[in-house]
């Protein structure tokens, strides 16, 4: 029976809100007349929509319960999940983070044009601690972070890992660099963060920090500007003009 019902879930001419009516339905029955076993976890996948919420909420949820899902056929739903039972996201997400932070478990990685939204949703809660953590490097180098959500803590530890990994070539991209608040992008010119080979940041910060850049570049007491640095960013912006 459960599996003709999962069949129907996955059906795509199904409306989301019938696909969450389904998980909230077994849900309820997982609670008040037990799990259904299904394959290596102990409940089914039509009841994990439900555990993982009220796991989450109650802070005994733990990754491994997670992480053998089936993910593909209820996590786009979630965070329609979580709001409809009247639970934040943000929480969720947090709690769901703390529980791959107690494993010892890689994360998966995704190529940003192929990450599923609820990845993204999920990324964009990262907290510091994760992104210092040394499983996350494929992801930081990747791109696949939601930059353009990131708030001043995620930022502040973002600079951090790169003080410790300044040669990998993920921070050679512009990506994150488009989306960071000038003040951080002050900070990583004021530190020496940004080196003078890494001409996609150059180019990127150039462009969305013009002014910060300069000031930073040419500091009121000697007037002088860094050489290399100057070249290096001329070269991004006269490059980009004539492309």
């Amino acid at each position: 029976m459960l599996t003709l019902v999962q069949e129907v879930v996955c059906d795509e001419r199904i409306e989301d809100q019938a696909r969450l009516f389904v998980f909230e339905l077994y849900g309820e029955l997982m609670w008040t007349v037990g799990p259904v076993p299904h394959h290596e976890a102990f409940a089914h996948d039509l009841q994990m929509p439900d555990y993982l919420a009220e796991t989450a909420k109650s802070g005994a949820l733990a990754w491994s319960d997670f992480d053998v899902r089936s993910h593909e056929m209820f996590m786009p739903l979630m965070r329609a999940y979580v709001e409809q039972k009247g639970d934040r996201w943000e929480d969720f997400a947090a709690a769901l983070w703390r529980a791959w932070l107690g494993s010892e478990a890689p994360l998966s990685l995704w190529k940003r044009r192929d990450a599923p939204d609820w990845v993204l949703d999920w990324y964009a809660f990262i907290p510091p601690e994760a992104i210092l953590d040394a499983r996350l490097k494929r992801a930081l180098e990747s791109n696949v972070m939601p930059f353009g959500h990131f708030n001043d803590a995620q930022w502040m530890a973002f600079l951090e890992y790169w003080k410790r990994e300044p040669h990998r070539q993920g921070f050679y991209d512009e990506e994150p660099w488009r989306h960071m608040p000038q003040d951080f992008i002050r900070q990583a010119i004021a530190e020496g963060i940004i080196k003078p080979y890494q001409g996609r940041a150059l180019h990127a910060i150039w462009w969305v920090a013009t002014n910060v850049v300069r000031e930073e570049l040419y500091p009121p007491v000697s007037g002088k500007m860094s050489p290399r640095l100057t070249r290096r960013a001329d070269d991004a912006l006269g490059a980009s003009a004539g492309g």
